[in-house]
């Protein structure tokens, strides 16, 4: 609410304003005023200055060598971090004595924080730790994404130094997960069974939908070996 409300009065200050410019904005003025907010704000830092306001980088470059100009929204989003108006935008000499503050005390905290230097690639620790993670009997096995993230390393960059590693990683967890899956389905078939023939002895004829009501996973007959193990146990009590 605040920024279109901000919009809305800068805007209409800047076609009041219109009405008494001899001429238009020049792609000139437009370029000092953003070269003199990026120098005054950033140290003449055009990547700080971006990130400060939201502004990609490669965009300022350009509108920084007059090739082309901003948008009227990026101008209003340049103009709102600086809490200027557009009109005093541009006009370059009317933001020669402005101090711009808050953003200035923005640019100095982020110039003070230390950046986190890039962790180096050992390829022979990553090695050595794909190769003890293989041979480990971790259950359930990680997947590459939890390796790459106790590494310390992007998954695809492991993956490019050592794809037969990452793949043999990938596949001990697909089998393990395949073999809980079966373990797991043939846990629902025993059930399955169990339940039919105690519906029999209690004299109740044996429904899947009686069934489901007492499954733990009433879903489970969407695998073809439940439905198996169900119409085997409905043939053994003769129905």
């Amino acid at each position: 609410m605040e920024w279109q409300s901000w919009t809305a009065n800068v805007v209409e200050e800047l076609i009041l304003a219109t009405q008494s410019f001899e001429s238009p904005p020049s792609k000139e003025n437009i370029t000092k005023s953003l070269n003199l907010v990026i120098d005054k704000v950033a140290e003449n830092n055009a990547a700080a200055f971006s990130r400060l306001t939201g502004v990609p980088r490669n965009s300022l470059w350009m509108w920084q060598s007059t090739k082309t100009l901003p948008e009227l929204n990026i101008l209003l989003k340049i103009c709102y971090e600086l809490e200027i108006s557009l009109v005093e935008f541009l006009a370059p000499k009317n933001l020669v004595t402005k101090s711009f503050t808050k953003i200035s005390q923005k640019y100095l905290q982020l110039s003070r924080t230390p950046r986190v230097s890039p962790k180096v690639f050992d390829q022979h620790k990553v090695r050595d730790a794909l190769l003890a993670i293989l041979a480990a009997n971790e259950e359930p096995p990680p997947t590459m994404e939890e390796v790459a993230k106790r590494l310390g390393h992007h998954n695809r960059t492991i993956s490019r130094h050592f794809p037969d590693l990452c793949s043999a990683i990938s596949a001990k967890c697909h089998d393990y997960n395949k073999a809980c899956r079966l373990k797991s389905i043939e846990k629902l078939c025993d059930d399955v069974r169990e339940i039919v023939l105690s519906f029999n002895a209690q004299g109740i004829y044996p429904t899947k939908a009686r069934v489901c009501e007492l499954i733990t996973n009433p879903g489970c007959f969407r695998y073809k070996q439940i439905r198996a193990a169900f119409n085997d146990a409905r043939r053994e009590i003769g129905l």
